[in-house]
């Protein structure tokens, strides 16, 4: 878009080196929703992925920890823990309509905490801590139609079979799992593990049971056909969660004392990588159906890590409340997601967006001023549509031609600075419109100058600038730009306005 930051960009192609991704930056073609739970405000948050932005902040009962999603996703059930007063409670969220349905008292099963939804959606198991207790919850009527006691104490977490025959505890005081048949509401084994088991999932087959030690940073595997308990992982300070990829090939967990995620390969309990994640508070996490997207809730930081699971690294965060914990996702093409409007990530003024011509200058000029003026970038932000992006190219020294592809939010955030520190003028020297219907292709001849004053531009180019009119304003979906070299003028058709 402009030859001021032209050098930053070139390297960084060159380099194949992306800049460091801003506090929110979305995810590429990702869509869905996350709804999470915010311990010390009492709420959960519904945030679209897609644009980030806070879709519902809906109340909980007291201290909400856990989160459980349908299959179908139409509902979302929160344990309410609780904080310095027992919790006895579970909230019941309806989707798509993102309101709360009902509220369950459990009294007497109180601080319940992990929870899990049985085959069917109606019956969820959750355990209840203080009263030693697993609980079967009807969530449509309310009731609660069985309590199956553990025997053990600190019943924390609970996880069950894909078929939904057992249930597994992780009891954080007596320092055992506990096997539970649901069938027939009988506690039927329990094998010693590692101290303070906290962290517990099942796999899906129902052969072997993870559980994590906050005492001794061991991941323990219990083989439920032989009762052996061998260690799949040491030096995790505090295994906080057990999450398998879909299929079961990837075992996910996160380490909130040691600030960290580690991924291991099942069968062989090898490490395959780990992300570092200073000063985060990594807690819950959840993975999306098809294996591609995990999503961390960073407690400290009141965002949601969204990690690509073929390179293993973060692509981006979401923000998602104060004090995130549980966390469910539900695809954009769920049923169940809700349908949200276009909204822009800025302030949008009227003038800017109601022609083609007015959004044009509008881009121009926001960019553009004398060395130290600030710009005004939430003006910038509300030219564009949610997933817009601006693509520069570049030419490596060895000829090859690369772009690189970023969010407003990246332009503003990381070459932003370098507009407002230099100086830099923007200007349209031509135009060729097409429109068809909604959609809007302009190619914009440009000339930059560090000075609106110098005799000379520094820079030209041409921004092929796409817009989407919604039938009330015109949006920025997508800036993409080359610069005029020696060997490539700009023509001449593409100089001036036809």
């Amino acid at each position: 878009m402009n030859r001021a930051h032209r050098h930053t960009i070139a390297a960084a192609l060159a380099a194949g080196v992306a800049s460091a991704a801003p506090a929110a930056a979305q995810v590429s073609g990702l869509g869905g929703t996350l709804i999470v739970t915010n311990k010390q405000p009492g709420t959960a948050t519904i945030v679209d992925v897609a644009s980030g932005r806070t879709l519902a902040t809906l109340p909980t009962g007291n201290g909400p920890h856990e989160i459980a999603l349908s299959s179908d996703g139409r509902m979302a059930v929160i344990t309410d823990y609780g904080a310095q007063q027992a919790g006895r409670t579970l909230t019941v969220i309806e989707m798509p309509a993102m309101r709360v349905a009902r509220t369950i008292d459990l009294t007497p099963y109180t601080r319940p905490h992990g929870i899990t939804f049985l085959p069917g959606d109606s019956v969820v198991a959750v355990s209840s801590e203080s009263s030693r207790n697993v609980v079967l919850v009807n969530v449509r009527t309310g009731d609660v139609s069985r309590a199956i006691g553990t025997s053990a104490a600190g019943s924390h977490m609970v996880a069950t079979t894909a078929n939904g025959t057992f249930a597994y505890t992780g009891d954080m005081g007596s320092h055992t799992v506990t096997e539970l048949d649901l069938r027939t509401g009988r506690l039927t084994r329990s094998w010693a593990v590692p101290e303070v088991p906290e962290a517990i999932n099942v796999t899906p087959d129902g052969k072997e049971v993870w559980v994590g030690s906050n005492a001794t940073g061991k991941v323990s595997v219990v083989d439920v056909a032989t009762g052996a308990v061998t260690t799949a992982a040491e030096g995790v300070q505090w295994p906080y969660r057990v999450l398998f990829s879909p299929d079961a090939k990837t075992v996910i967990i996160p380490d909130l004392r040691g600030e960290e995620i580690r991924f291991l390969e099942r069968a062989t309990r090898r490490e395959i990588s780990r992300i570092p994640l200073p000063a985060a508070g990594p807690q819950g996490v959840t993975i999306s159906p098809n294996g591609r997207w995990v999503f961390l809730a960073l407690s400290r930081q009141g965002r949601v890590a969204i990690i690509d699971m073929t390179t293993r690294t973060v692509a981006g965060h979401v923000d998602a409340g104060m004090t995130p914990d549980g966390l469910v996702y539900l695809p954009a093409t769920s049923p169940a997601a809700p349908r949200v409007p276009m909204g822009a990530a800025g302030t949008v003024k009227p003038e800017d967006v109601r022609s083609v011509d007015a959004i044009i200058a509008a881009l121009y000029g926001v960019i553009s001023g004398p060395a130290g003026e600030k710009r005004d970038w939430d003006r910038f932000r509300g030219l564009f549509a949610p997933g817009a992006r601006l693509i520069p190219t570049g030419r490596r020294p060895n000829g090859q031609q690369v772009m690189r592809i970023l969010t407003p939010e990246e332009y503003a955030t990381n070459i932003g600075p370098q507009l407002e520190q230099g100086g830099f003028f923007e200007r349209e020297i031509g135009r060729q419109t097409q429109t068809f219907g909604a959609v809007t292709h302009v190619f914009s001849a440009y000339d930059s100058k560090t000075r609106a004053s110098d005799p000379a531009p520094f820079a030209r180019g041409i921004n092929s600038i796409q817009l989407f009119h919604d039938g009330e304003r015109y949006w920025v979906v997508t800036i993409f730009w080359d610069s005029e070299r020696p060997d490539m003028p700009i023509p001449q058709q593409y100089l001036g306005r036809p």
